[in-house]
């Protein structure tokens, strides 16, 4: 019976080293792949900035009005790429776990109630319908700022390629059968197709490919990075749409307790 113990213990010792082994390689190709995404993605846009300045600079008899619009653009600029920075930040803090000790009750009703009124204008402004449906549910354990942000990211992602006429729903509420925490958000957008989901997760991915939609492809990454962080299951599944817009859910499951 002993040998067979420490046959047991030689073989959850070696499955627990090559999930690490696995672990650490996912993490050395992700900081790979961001280097090259970064030196992609961000080196456009600094030298878009650097030419409009040159060029505004260049012209000896620029009025006062091309100055402020060239200022303004290179402001506009300035912000996106401010903004992937700060979402590269937020996702290397969830991934890094240093957060964990900040774990407190978080009420993820009211955090979708919050993100809900924000984003009900920008919906009402493209001509999306938003609504919302919170049933009563536990707190979860967790980094309210980081969930915030997932809230917020799920319901941008989903008014930014729902068309116009088409609908976002965002839910909270009991899973019916684990006890735990359910968050969904469901629009009657392009979705994306099954082959691409786990693409999708990853940092810098834009499956739009001509880039014309606004984005820095960090969204989902963060959120599959917070929602492992707070050990919750990240599934995307067809929405609320039909035919060839067959939408998409986004769908964050909470452990009970």
């Amino acid at each position: 019976s002993t040998t067979w113990l420490n046959r047991a213990s030689a073989a959850r010792l070696a499955g627990t080293l090559n999930a690490m082994l696995d672990r650490i390689e996912q993490l050395m190709n992700g900081v790979r792949h961001v280097s090259e995404s970064i030196a992609h993605d961000l080196r456009t846009p600094l030298n878009r900035m650097r030419s409009r300045i040159e060029m505004t600079l260049r012209e000896p008899d620029a009025d006062a009005e091309r100055c402020r619009a060239a200022l303004e653009a290179t402001l506009e600029e300035a912000d996106r790429l401010l903004a992937t920075f700060a979402a590269l930040m937020s996702i290397a803090e969830a991934e890094s776990g240093a957060r964990g000790r900040d774990f407190r009750p978080v009420d993820l009703g009211a955090a979708a109630a919050l993100a809900a009124e924000l984003y009900e204008p920008v919906a009402e402004d493209k001509g999306v319908h938003l609504s919302l449906h919170a049933e009563p549910a536990p707190p979860v354990q967790g980094v309210a700022p980081l969930l915030t942000q997932v809230v917020a990211n799920l319901l941008d992602n989903a008014v930014k390629f729902t068309p116009k006429g088409g609908k976002v729903v965002l839910s909270v509420g009991v899973h019916p059968k684990g006890g735990g925490v359910v968050l969904t958000v469901a629009d009657s957008g392009p979705g994306i197709p099954p082959q691409e989901r786990e693409r999708a997760l990853q940092r810098f991915v834009r499956l739009d490919q001509s880039r014309a939609t606004p984005g820095n492809g960090l969204g989902l990454s963060l959120v599959a990075a917070v929602a492992r962080l707070h050990g919750a299951a990240l599934t995307l599944s067809d929405g609320e749409g039909q035919g060839d817009q067959p939408g998409l859910a986004e769908t964050l499951s909470f452990p009970a307790g």
